[in-house]
């Protein structure tokens, strides 16, 4: 009886926790400016949602339309833009609630765990204290960008892919498998389509849902998942191919990103080539004026790349935007602005570099990926404080920007004026964004311990893989430890394939997920050592009974010898 009471009381405490960290969270949230901070990507994200607000129709600006479509919705809904963070935050709460729903499912896949189910429960609850009480993203969450939905998103994903693997291999549940599979596969494309560095991480986690097409009598499972598949891409790819067909600047965009951020490469396989004499496929004196732009433009991208690129040695945005006659403005020129014969350029040469200097290439990307793993984990933010107010000054002049610009029709809608009336008051005030220092110590520990979490999580799911025992009690969890790991893994891979990690939003926006894969780390680890020290006890106490039976049979046969003699 007093074992129910207490366990009630410690169940009351917990959901008492639960609800001051939400309500802490949403004060933290609320407190802020409502009014969202805008940046020069702007352009991408707002003018489809203003073009189809007042009259012009849904356009496509080199972004994917989620996003942008997500904003026409809020702004059509609300004709205000404090809308954008209000929603934003409200989805950053529910990302923390998923967390905790993603930290208790894992549980599931663990057979008699040895760590008590109340540790278990306080360890998720601290867990989602950590990313609700951060600052990063809950600046996010301030922007429009897609990165105020990403935690989001990425979460979502992350239980949807848990769900159908307890439903499917562990519990066998076709009803509920199907379910979980379909949602694990709109929400994998819902993530790429919203943030396009998500790809690679959001379709390695529709690889476990393929396993259905393979398991024998789920006929009907197979039909509905695959109706289910085809219902997801209809909504969200195929609008997306529709509309990106008017878009030549979206499909260059790629192509752009690859030639700049490999320039040095490119730059001397071009010079390769012309030594060579090569045969090329453009003329040779357009490839050696090309060449001279590549020798005095170099050096200035250099200089520009001290404190925006130093893992490259180089700026590529100073290529793309650096000057009227930058490299690729004056490549654009001698091309008279033909986007898609120009970009066959870019892929030509990214290509021909590729293939010609392979290890320089993956260097490169192995470079870029060492960023977010050392000397620490750049998924966290150890910001103290953000000066918001100079982000309001900056953002005032995008808007200013677009509203002087007569095709973006940002002055005709009256929500965005009037968005910018109040970030110009805000501009004047002064306002920042503030981490506590608990939360500052613990993400720098986090920080500091997470290659090494990696590590050692990686060594003992191959000691639980080669244990037929620890495979059974531990090897679902050993999998999910190594998926949430492997998840920022694929990300950081896509990343540093197009463009670099010294953008550091690519890692920050990613901190949900680092989160996540630590703390699973840290309760895999607790288990193996419980899980160790309970063998051993066994041993420890089965030996001495083993000892006194073999002197009780090594006793009774002396006796009944002795009798014998007798």
């Amino acid at each position: 009886m007093e074992k129910k009471q207490a366990g009630r009381i410690l169940q009351i405490t917990y959901w008492i926790a639960a609800a001051t960290i939400f309500i802490w969270a949403a004060w933290l949230r609320w407190r802020l400016p409502l009014d969202p901070i805008v940046d020069p990507d702007l352009w991408g994200y707002l003018l489809p949602a203003i073009h189809k607000l007042t009259g012009m129709g849904f356009t496509h600006e080199t972004r994917n339309f989620v996003y942008p479509a997500f904003l026409y919705f809020l702004l059509g809904l609300t004709n205000d833009f404090r809308a954008i963070p209000v929603v934003q935050h409200v989805l950053g709460l529910i990302a923390g609630a998923l967390l905790l729903l993603g930290w208790q499912r894992v549980r599931g896949f663990v057979s008699q765990s040895r760590l008590p189910a109340n540790a278990h429960r306080w360890l998720g609850l601290f867990l989602i204290t950590i990313y609700l009480f951060a600052s990063e993203p809950i600046h996010f969450e301030m922007q429009i960008r897609p990165e105020g939905v990403v935690a989001f998103l990425a979460i979502l994903n992350i239980c949807c892919t848990l769900q159908f693997t307890y439903w499917f291999f562990v519990r066998g549940n076709r009803r509920t498998a199907v379910l979980s599979g379909v949602a694990t596969i709109f929400s994998a494309l819902l993530l790429g389509s919203a943030k396009p560095t998500f790809w690679f991480a959001a379709l390695a986690s529709i690889l476990p849902v393929f396993c259905v097409f393979v398991r024998r009598g789920w006929a009907i499972q197979k039909i509905l998942l695959g109706l289910g598949a085809a219902v997801s891409i209809a909504l969200l790819i195929l609008p997306e191919h529709l509309l990106a067909r008017h878009d030549a600047a979206g499909a260059f965009l790629v192509p752009t990103l690859l030639f700049a951020e490999h320039a040095d490469i490119i730059r001397d396989q071009l010079a390769r080539d012309l030594d060579a004499g090569a045969p090329l496929p453009y003329p040779r004196e357009f490839l050696q004026r090309i060449r001279a732009k590549f020798e005095s433009e170099f050096p200035k991208s250099v200089v520009a790349s001290l404190h925006r690129y130093p893992s490259l040695g180089f700026d590529p945005e100073y290529f793309i935007y650096g000057a009227p006659d930058s490299l690729c403005a004056t490549l654009r020129n001698a091309f008279h602005d033909d986007l898609a014969a120009l970009g066959r350029f870019y892929r030509f040469y990214y290509m021909r570099a590729l293939f010609h200097q392979p290890l320089r290439v993956a260097a490169k990307v192995a470079r870029q990926i060492t960023i977010f793993y050392f000397p620490k984990c750049g998924a966290y933010s150890l910001k103290k404080s953000q000066d918001l107010q100079r982000e309001y000054q900056a953002g005032v002049r995008v808007m200013e920007g677009l509203r002087i610009w007569e095709m973006s029709n940002f002055a005709k809608f009256q929500p965005a004026l009037g968005s910018l009336g109040r970030a110009t008051l805000l501009a004047r005030e002064s306002h920042s964004l503030t981490q506590s220092g608990w939360v500052n110590r613990t993400l720098f520990a986090l920080a500091k311990t997470y290659f090494a979490g990696l590590c050692i999580a990686l060594l003992l799911a191959i000691a639980v893989s080669l244990r037929a025992t620890l495979r059974h009690r531990l090897g679902w969890l050993a999998a999910a430890v190594l998926f949430s790991y492997a998840y920022s893994f694929a990300v950081c891979f896509e990343i540093a394939l197009v463009n670099s990690l010294d953008v550091h939003r690519y890692m920050t926006v990613q901190v949900i997920v680092a989160l996540f894969a630590q703390f699973l780390a840290l309760w895999f680890i607790l288990e193996f050592a419980l899980e160790i020290r309970a063998r051993q006890k066994h041993r420890f106490l089965i030996a001495p009974d083993a000892k006194d039976i073999t002197a009780e049979a090594s006793g009774s046969a002396s006796g009944s010898g002795n009798e014998q003699a007798e």
